[in-house]
Formats: structure tokens, C-alpha cells, sequence
């Protein structure tokens, strides 16, 4: 609907967040690059965190997201998680050394690749097991029943050049699919 509507992302999330219920759990990026002066993006959620807990919303207010780096994982933006924190301070370290060159996202790709646990006390108390806790832990999770199953990277450089990978991976966590 976005791809062919005339809304920018702003209006597109206004003007459809009374469905945005119906749907399981979602994050939603939406961005205009068109014009890199005014380029705008936004991020919505149908889930809000309530305490430890992650619920459903009843109210999906938009956020307007300035340059910068985020964390994105299956919960909120920007949630403290070490899975979060330590990939946006490594991202951050990794921009800062970027010299804008496209085709260049496999530097990134491998930080959302770590499978290195956090240690014990920096888990989260989400509500889970300890055990649960600490195979949710990595960038990458990989576990017989749940698992990444894809890694995304979007670089967006000034002038509205960018960057868009994405891999897909099996249960097994072996790359499926690159885009």
C-alpha cells in the first residue's frame, strides 16, 4: 500500500494506524529519501513495553527517528537489551571509521552475526528463565526451536545514496537468501 500510495511516511502511519491492531507483534521502519534534504523516517509500533513485559498497544504513536544509530530487536527500539547496546555502541564505532562507500555492508552484517552469549549479569529479567534469557542473548540467536532469521542493514549516506542488505537464514542459521 505505501509503495503506491502518495502519503509520505507520516501521514501513511496516520492515516492506517486504526489497523495496525489486527496484526501480530510488528516494528515498522518508513522512510522518504526522495528529496535527501527533507528526507524523513519513522518508527511505529503495535507492541509497548509495560514494565518488563511486552503488550499489545491500543494507541500507536509514531516516533521521528533524526541520523543517527538505533538498535532494532524483537521488542521495542532502542531497548536496553546487551544484545542492543553493544551492537549500536559497535555500529557507532564502525560508522565512525565508514568512508561512505556502498557495497560495503559486510562489516555490519558480521556484528549482527555475533553468537556470543551476555554474560550473566547483564541479562534482562523479561520474564523468561535465566536459561531462556541467555539463548536470546546474542545478536544471533540460534536455538533448535527459534532463531534470526534474517539480518538487515541500511546505510543512508547525505546525499540519499544508500545501501539496503539483507540475509535470510534456514533454522538451521545458514544463510538462505541474500538481498
Amino acid at each position: 500500500m505505501y509503495l503506491t500510495s502518495k502519503e509520505c511516511p507520516s501521514e501513511f502511519i496516520q492515516s492506517h494506524s486504526k489497523r495496525f491492531a489486527q496484526y501480530n507483534g510488528f516494528n515498522l521502519l518508513m522512510a522518504d529519501f526522495s528529496e535527501p534534504a527533507n528526507a524523513e523516517m519513522h518508527w511505529v509500533s503495535n507492541r509497548m513495553m509495560m514494565g518488563q513485559s511486552i503488550r499489545p498497544r491500543k494507541v500507536f504513536p509514531r516516533q521521528t527517528l533524526e541520523p543517527g544509530v538505533y538498535g532494532l530487536s524483537n521488542a521495542m527500539l532502542d531497548i536496553p537489551w546487551p544484545k542492543v547496546n553493544h551492537r549500536v555502541v559497535a555500529f557507532a564505532q564502525a560508522l565512525a571509521m565508514d568512508q561512505g562507500q556502498l557495497k560495503n555492508a559486510d562489516q555490519y552484517l558480521k556484528l549482527l552475526a555475533d553468537t556470543h552469549p551476555a554474560s550473566d549479569h547483564e541479562l534482562p529479567n523479561t520474564g523468561t528463565s535465566k536459561e531462556w534469557e541467555k539463548a536470546l542473548s546474542p545478536a544471533f540467536v540460534k536455538t533448535p526451536a527459534y532463531g534470526t532469521c534474517s539480518s538487515t542493514v541500511l546505510r543512508i549516506r547525505k546525499d540519499g545514496q544508500f545501501e539496503l542488505v539483507e540475509r535470510r537464514f534456514d533454522g538451521s542459521g545458514t544463510v538462505e537468501h541474500v538481498l
